[in-house]
């Protein structure tokens, strides 16, 4: 990157060009920033603390949120497995191993 404000092209290994403008500014409040301009990491820290809190029950271990989102699909799909690994993205093979290991 360069020093100045404008966008930088970026050429990327897949041969594609992304163009690129940052802005470097010190850590710390934006109460004094005099621009007026919000950053999004300030207007969204507030609502993402109130998302994150605390459950009174953990959600579980990857296993076993994995085997419950299975279990949901399987039973929208009303058991097509075929349709099932369609929608969750996966292939039917992964999908009959996640069922026979829980």
């Amino acid at each position: 990157m360069t020093h100045k404000r404008e966008p930088h092209p970026q050429l990327l290994p897949n041969g594609l060009t992304v163009w690129l403008q940052a802005e470097f500014r010190p850590l710390g409040d934006n109460d004094d920033d005099d621009t007026g301009v919000v950053t999004p990491a300030a207007s969204a820290a507030a609502p993402a603390a109130e998302a994150t809190a605390p459950a009174s029950e953990p959600p579980g271990t990857l296993a076993q949120l994995s085997r419950q989102l299975v279990d949901q699909t399987l039973a929208a799909c009303d058991g097509n497995v075929s349709r099932a690994a369609r929608r969750l993205g996966v292939s039917r093979g992964l999908l009959y191993r996640r069922l026979r290991a829980g």
